[in-house]
């Protein structure tokens, strides 16, 4: 069927410092929307779940035998591919169609993503994109020709040209790393860090990696699957390499001879990297600081070896699976912070082996601000004279075993994917558009995500001129009157 396309580029301005804000969203399986939103900037996706991790969530009339299992994820590259880049991304749950990870579980998607700095051009086919920087040089974020939805360029066109909404052009995207399986696959960023779009393991080209094969070995061109280890690896990261006789790959097709293919972007970010027992110092001279990644462990044989013994260097594949959390904790909303590099803060994830910390942080703008209070406690938010409340994210429940913690034992503690689905829409309906408002850490108010557990309340939040809310909304009012 005959499509008419459209190219969406986005693109990054380099001597930005910004991010707008960071948000967990989840959706129960079914025929439920998953909706995902930038105010400022453009959705950068940092991971897609679908699977149950938490008998709470998604649980409401299940029986135990559908909710038992937590230990159930697989991963969703589909919600990248359809939402990075765009302001507003909106995927019906019932169109993704991941593989099941455990049948009989009733499952949900859970996504992480990130608002970045950056600006969009939306052009119809035979048209010109014309992309312009008025200070600083064009670094290309994402970009597709194809069509994602049915309204856009669809003025005068019939309905069949229309219907395809899952079109994307394979080649669009830049920089793209190919590397032929055996051999050492490198990524790196000249400004940023990188952060991996997709990742795929298979057979697309008969050309491609075909020297010296024979056709049987390059005939196979439907050939491929997502490998998720290189987003693990790389993302956060100015340089990476990775040898890809060390992955643990499946293979997609037995008889085929495979090569890797990874698309990435830069995002501007700041880096640090502390050996093992050093103080990491991050510091934001214009903002407050937003950690994008962390890690404890050890991904190269170079970074921190001075002196070591060659036995301490060897594993390359150690991630503490809590680095992000206390990192969170340690230094989001402040202007600067320092953070000790030691098993006794992350856990020890390989033991033997000499570690380092590796951080890569964004400064929010000083006009974002945050709030947390733990539960029974009222989080107030207030803005100065002359400007009112915009909500960016909010969670009621626990995102680590960290914070509100005094006092509290152990088993209100250990949940640490507890999320009130409600909390956004219940906090921005009690304080978006208001000068100053009050909101409750309470179930009462946001119902209990995580029975047992001790939860809090986060928010993150702008103060903006009254002036472009009343605009907004009159912008909304005048469209309503034309559409009717």
């Amino acid at each position: 069927m005959f499509s008419l396309s459209v190219l969406l580029l986005t693109l990054l301005l380099l001597n930005s410092r910004l991010l707008t804000s960071a948000d967990t969203v989840v959706t129960c399986d079914g025929p439920f929307v998953q909706r995902l939103s930038c105010d400022t900037g453009v959705i950068s996706v940092q991971s897609a779940m679908f699977g149950r991790t938490s008998s709470l969530i998604c649980s409401i009339g299940r029986p135990p035998s559908e909710t038992s299992n937590t230990q159930c994820s697989t991963d969703v590259p589909a919600v990248s591919k359809r939402c990075n880049g765009l302001r507003e991304c909106e995927i019906n749950t019932q169109e993704l169609a991941p593989r099941d990870p455990c049948f009989g579980t009733y499952k949900y998607y859970t996504t992480d993503y990130i608002c970045i700095p950056a600006e969009t051009s939306v052009t119809c086919h035979s048209g010109y994109g014309y992309l312009k920087c008025e200070n600083g040089k064009i670094q290309i974020n994402t970009a597709n020709y194809g069509r994602t939805d049915k309204t856009t360029c669809s003025e005068g066109r019939p309905s069949n040209e229309l219907q395809n909404t899952d079109c994307y052009s394979p080649n669009a995207l830049t920089p793209t790393v190919v590397t032929c399986d055996g051999d050492v696959q490198r990524l790196s960023c000249d400004i940023g860090v990188i952060s991996v779009q997709s990742a795929t393991f298979g057979r697309t080209s008969s050309q491609i990696c075909s020297a010296g094969r024979p056709p049987s070995e390059t005939s196979n061109t439907k050939c491929s699957m997502d490998v998720p280890v290189f987003s693990k690896r790389c993302n956060g990261l100015r340089e990476c390499e990775i040898n890809t006789l060390e992955l643990s790959t499946s293979d997609p097709c037995y008889g085929t001879y495979k090569y890797y293919t990874t698309n990435y972007i830069c995002i501007p970010a700041e880096t640090s990297v502390t050996c093992h027992y050093g103080y990491s110092y991050l510091k934001c001279e214009n903002g407050r600081i937003q950690i994008n990644t962390a890690n404890y462990g050890r991904t190269d044989k170079t970074t921190c070896s001075e002196g070591r013994p060659s036995v301490q260097l060897q594993n390359t594949n150690c991630y503490s699976p809590n680095a992000l959390a206390p990192v969170s904790k340690s230094c989001n909303g402040l202007e600067s912070c320092e953070v000790f590099a030691t098993h006794m803060v992350f856990t020890d994830p390989c033991v033997g082996t000499y570690k380092y910390l590796t951080i890569s942080y964004f400064c929010l703008p000083p006009a974002v601000r945050s709030n947390m209070v733990c539960e029974h406690e009222t989080s107030t938010l207030t803005c100065d004279n002359g400007t009112v409340i915009r909500i960016h994210s909010a969670n009621y429940g626990r995102t680590d075993g960290t914070t509100c913690c005094a006092g509290r034992p152990a088993t209100e503690l250990a949940k640490t994917d507890c999320y009130a689905l409600n909390s956004q829409t219940v906090v921005a309906s009690g304080c978006e558009g208001k000068n100053s408002c009050s909101i409750l850490a309470s179930n009462s108010v946001f119902s209990d995500p995580c029975v047992g557990t001790f939860k809090y309340l986060y928010i993150s939040y702008s103060c903006v001129s009254k002036c472009k809310t009343e605009s907004s909304s009159l912008l909304i009012f005048v469209f309503a009157e034309n559409d009717s």
